[in-house]
């Protein structure tokens, strides 16, 4: 059966057959297996602890900003800041109360009472 339109053309049939077979070489290519992250050993969970001991630490409220920033000076680690503040803002931490956010945007440890 004689195929219609631009596939009787000779020259469009080479060109339509190099574009599948590079579709079918780039579908047979294995995909990244591990996460950049995933490579360094890190686990769910591990900004968590280091925001709580820049908070001990403080003496006065700190923002997301400033909490990452302590963190890649001391830690020499790289969290990224949604995590940071996702940590400050909905984290475990935060939902026992032992985070909380004071006026200006700033986050501090609750003392224990």
């Amino acid at each position: 059966m004689p195929l219609p339109g631009a596939l009787l053309n000779p020259e469009a049939h080479g060109v339509l057959k190099n574009l599948l077979e590079a579709v079918r070489a780039a579908a047979a290519r294995p995909e990244p297996t591990a996460h950049p992250r995933a490579e360094r050993g890190r686990r769910p969970g591990w900004v968590a602890p280091l925001v709580l001991k820049i908070l001990k630490g403080s003496t006065s409220p700190m923002t997301a900003t400033a909490v990452r920033k302590e963190i890649v000076r001391r830690f020499r680690e790289r969290p990224d800041y949604e995590s940071v503040r996702y940590v400050l803002r909905y984290g475990k931490e935060a939902q026992m109360g032992l985070i909380e956010r004071v006026e200006g945007g700033g986050y501090v440890v609750r003392a224990a009472a």
